[in-house]
């Protein structure tokens, strides 16, 4: 199924293979659909950044897209596996999903300020 939606939709479109589900406290399931996603083809792989040191020995070509981002201190709320922007960017994300670190902040604009404050550390 994944090497099929890889080849539907051609090579302007990006398909990510999702692994664990970041709301899933086991991920002993993440080599065996990296390995899926890898052999379809896929562009890159949704993971928790607690794999992410792991996908890079065993996938290095895919890129790490990394849900369960929250502020240091934070609720986590359903999810098992987090992390931090910091430890995610850091740990070798190339894209995070950030949801209710921000839309469920009682102040949004000031949580989005926090996130990108706290990603930017990484790099300057």
């Amino acid at each position: 199924m994944v090497s099929a939606a890889v080849q539907a939709v051609g090579a302007h479109t990006r398909v990510l293979g999702v692994t664990v589900l970041t709301s899933e406290p086991d991920a002993s399931d993440f080599d065996r659909r990296v390995e899926i996603a890898a052999e379809a083809g896929c562009f890159g792989v949704v993971c928790s950044a607690l794999e992410l040191g792991h996908l890079a020995e065993i996938a290095p070509q895919l890129r790490p897209v990394v849900p369960g981002i929250r502020m240091a201190g934070a609720a986590t709320h359903d999810q098992a596996r987090v992390a931090t922007p910091q430890s995610a960017l850091t740990n070798g994300a190339s894209l995070l999903v950030v949801g209710r670190a921000v839309t469920a902040a009682p102040n949004r604009v000031e949580a989005a300020e926090v996130l990108v404050k706290q990603a930017e550390s990484v790099f300057f």
